[in-house]
């Protein structure tokens, strides 16, 4: 039924929280492929190896925590060479 005036809409994350939805809205659409893109290797190796309840683990609170190592990892990695070339 519609809304009245000054009444907030409910949202349904479902099982995830404000903060992880945030922190996914805020991705660039590079970082939104590579984390699409790990998460279908992972669902297509837990299938491979039998274990499909570990797909269902993957979900987005792992995924930011994946993301967040893969993301700083990436962040360092290029400063190391940076400072390695600039020598």
């Amino acid at each position: 039924m519609g809304e009245k005036k000054g009444e907030k809409a409910e949202v349904n994350f479902g099982n995830n929280s404000i903060e992880d939805v945030t922190w996914l809205c805020s991705l660039s659409e590079s970082d939104l492929d590579f984390l699409i893109s790990l998460k279908k290797l992972a669902l297509k190796r837990a299938s491979v190896i039998g274990h499909v309840q570990l797909a269902k683990k993957f979900d987005l609170k792992m995924l930011r925590a994946l993301g967040t190592f893969f993301f700083i990892s990436h962040a360092f990695f290029f400063c190391a060479i940076f400072l390695l070339t600039d020598l």
